[in-house]
């Protein structure tokens, strides 16, 4: 079966629908032949790049297209184009500003028009950091871009990759950039001002990469029935870094204990709440198989009406955690649903009204989530951390930048003190929309850790 948007054969078209994969010096030319189909003569499919220069703009010639710098002229027709803002290092809201006005707006507003309806357009862009400083202009370029086309597809690119003899993080590297797909399907619009990210913001250097893959152990039998868990080994090493023997680790959210269940083998004292009883009981069972000398209590308890029980310390030395993907689990159809009603396991959290994963409406969930994290977070430490780990949603054919609104809302408060990727090499691709349309499958999580360093205790 040969797909209708580039004539490629399944196997070909498939290797495109992770939302990660490790750059190379062929990356664009696979971008350019995925979203175009190959013709002959005077029909060649005609695309716009725009910053790709030297060796890779010689890469270009490679395929059979007509490629059309838009420096150059401004076309009237596009099958496709792709714009490389990896080196105009913008590293404020301020020089973004200043970048649309100058150059962006004109371009966007020429594209709307000569792009071809439901043909798409790659930006590929960076966040920066230094030392001290991190700003996230990818994903405030990402939203500004939104108000001329719709945003399909968000990849992750894995520069610089190294092999590791640990079996558990294979491959692993210190940087990334992103390749943000859009498709022309939205009317011509004026831009406005939609971000509150901060200029800048305070970046702590660790031992940790900036991404990695994963490949975690198998799950035990009963860990398995829970819908949506996140692996010890992950956790593990945000603990050692984040905190120190002894200390404390909370999750308000923490399902079958995982987050517990590494923190005392880790030895730091372990804290929790769950709302569902089922994952209470197999959490608190977990831990009272570990031999350990670390205090550890885990309450049956909804997060959103959070109180510091009595068991509990006064304040907390770290807290990691990872809600819900708002209600993704309720969403009918899915490959994951079908295999885990198959094997008899349940396919969300629970039934309870109160539980976020099964709040239908977005904001109203982030909402909610935000009121949480800002209770909890009284009780960490200053200087203390907090880590989230958290994926961009794809619902319906649209991106909600879940991870992107959380730093958004949270950074009022708190630090971004570092931003990293947990990658999935070992989850089977599905074929979402073969033969009529694109669907990328997301296999990349953001794992994002702020400082508490403004909430007063």
């Amino acid at each position: 079966m040969i797909n209708r948007l580039n004539d490629l054969d399944s196997k070909t078209y498939m290797k495109f629908l992770k939302s990660w994969f490790i750059f190379s010096e062929s990356s664009l030319l696979d971008f350019i032949n995925f979203f175009t189909k190959e013709k002959e003569g005077e029909n060649k499919s005609s695309v716009g790049i725009w910053g790709i220069n030297g060796e890779c703009s010689d890469k270009l010639k490679e395929t059979k297209r007509k490629i059309i710098k838009l420096e150059e002229s401004n076309p009237d027709f596009l099958n496709y184009a792709i714009l490389d803002l990896r080196q105009s290092n913008l590293t404020t809201s301020q020089e973004i500003d200043s970048f649309f006005a100058t150059h962006l707006n004109s371009l966007l507003k020429n594209l709307q028009k000569s792009l071809k309806k439901k043909t798409y357009l790659t930006l590929l862009v960076n966040n920066y950091q230094n030392e001290v400083k991190f700003f996230p202009a990818a994903w405030y370029i990402g939203k500004k871009v939104a108000l001329y086309f719709e945003m399909k597809d968000e990849k992750i690119a894995c520069m610089q990759p190294r092999e590791s003899n640990n079996s558990i993080y294979p491959i692993k590297g210190s940087t990334i950039s992103y390749a943000l797909n859009f498709r022309n399907s939205l009317e011509a619009t004026e831009d406005s001002e939609h971000s509150n990210f901060k200029p800048s913001l305070h970046f702590k250097n660790n031992s940790l990469e900036k991404w990695f893959i994963l490949k975690p152990p198998s799950r035990k039998e009963k860990v398995k029935l829970h819908p949506a868990k996140y692996p010890e080994v992950l956790i593990d090493s945000f603990i050692r870094n984040y905190s120190k023997k002894d200390e404390s680790v909370f999750d308000p959210m923490s399902g079958t204990g995982s987050t517990q269940v590494a923190a005392l083998e880790a030895g730091r004292c372990a804290y929790g709440t769950e709302i569902t009883h089922h994952f209470y009981e197999i959490a608190l069972e977990r831990l009272q198989q570990i031999n350990t000398n670390s205090a550890y209590f885990m309450a049956n308890d909804d997060a959103y009406n959070f109180n510091l029980h009595k068991d509990f310390p006064a304040y907390f030395d770290y807290i990691i955690t990872s809600p819900p993907y708002w209600d993704m689990l309720n969403m009918k159809g899915a490959e994951t649903q079908k295999n885990r009603i198959e094997k008899k396991l349940r396919t969300n959290y629970s039934e309870l009204d109160t539980d976020l994963g099964n709040c239908a409406d977005y904001d109203l969930f982030l909402t909610k989530l935000l009121k949480i994290y800002h209770k909890i977070l009284r009780h960490l430490k200053n200087g203390g951390y907090f880590t989230v780990i958290v994926k961009n949603i794809k619902k319906k054919g649209t991106i909600y930048t879940f991870a992107w609104d959380l730093v958004e809302r949270l950074t009022d408060t708190l630090e971004l003190s570092n931003v990293q990727f947990w990658l999935q090499d070992d989850i089977r691709l599905a074929p979402y929309g073969y033969g009529n349309a694109w669907v990328s499958n997301t296999f990349h999580h953001y794992c994002l850790t702020f400082k508490k360093v403004s909430l007063s205790q």
